[in-house]
């Protein structure tokens, strides 16, 4: 039997239900398998698998999507991404030499508002100095984390893209920073025999999941899944923040509970607030 990175079983499950919101929204992957996956195992286990599929998934929404690359989205997008590659440099260090339960920590500490900031419908165009520097940022949580989805939905959105043109930008951006990440991870000897079987033995969920994805979105109202997606990665992150900053002792284990539901509040009014229709966020980029 090969020795897998990851159980084939528990791999299996997350990678399917994370595969949906990335066949709907080209992203979506990393930001709910991660959180879940860091219950159970280190960055160092969880990133290299993640970063490999991310490597063909990526690949194949660039070619379903390639109809919204106008000069528009390129525009936008070359700046951003001008700051992306650097900034995997510093995230793949960080990965490199930063301690496995402070990766936990700052993988759910930067989740979570980035999270609760979709949700609230944050809008606020960044200019043109801004896009480098944010990119920066986004290469670093790629790097150290492969999550960086919501922050570049943000960016994207925040600018003026929708439909197909989030949809081609955001596969522009993970595209490359996946295989630019990629190739220092197989640098950096991440890409072991374990992380291939993984891969391999996880390709028909992902599959399937991606592909319930894009029908999900043509049937259903593409805002009330994107919804149903956020508060589910809220609650996922919120308990892992709570859970390991409580492992930490950074907070008594008796406030890891509170700090879990002050989160899962937050969330559940603002999904309240978009049922009543006094909130419409456009952070997915389906509106988007």
């Amino acid at each position: 039997m090969p020795s897998y990175a990851l159980d084939p079983l528990i791999a299996s499950i997350i990678f399917f239900i994370a595969s949906v919101p990335m066949g709907a929204f080209a992203y979506g992957f990393s930001s709910i398998s991660a959180p879940l996956l860091l219950l159970w195992y280190t960055n160092k286990q969880v990133v290299p698998v993640l970063n490999l599929i991310e490597v063909f998934q990526n690949t194949a929404m660039i070619i379903l999507n390639r109809r919204g690359l106008t000069k528009r989205v390129l525009f936008q997008i070359l700046p951003f991404a001008s700051g992306v590659v650097p900034g995997i440099f510093l995230g793949v260090y960080i990965l490199n030499y930063g301690d496995p339960q402070f990766l936990k920590l700052m993988t759910y500490s930067v989740l979570t508002p980035l999270v609760l900031l979709q949700a609230a419908g944050i809008r606020r165009p960044l200019g043109a100095t801004w896009l480098p520097m944010t990119g920066i940022a986004v290469g670093t949580l790629y790097g150290s984390t492969t999550i960086s989805g919501p922050l570049i939905a943000l960016v994207l959105n925040n600018n003026g893209l929708v439909k197909d043109e989030f949809r081609a930008g955001m596969t522009v951006v993970r595209v490359i920073e996946s295989y630019f990440t990629a190739t220092l991870y197989l640098i950096h000897g991440y890409f072991t025999l374990g992380v291939v079987y993984t891969a391999a033995i996880t390709l028909l969920p992902i599959i399937l999941g991606m592909a319930l994805g894009r029908w999900i979105v043509a049937h259903v109202r593409p805002e009330l899944f994107r919804r149903l997606v956020m508060s589910f990665d809220a609650w996922v992150v919120g308990y892992g923040l709570s859970s390991t900053a409580a492992q930490l002792k950074i907070i008594p284990a008796t406030w890891a509970p509170l700090l879990f539901l002050a989160v899962a509040l937050i969330d559940s009014l603002l999904f309240v607030l978009y049922l009543r229709g006094r909130l419409q966020p456009r952070v997915f980029g389906i509106h988007a």
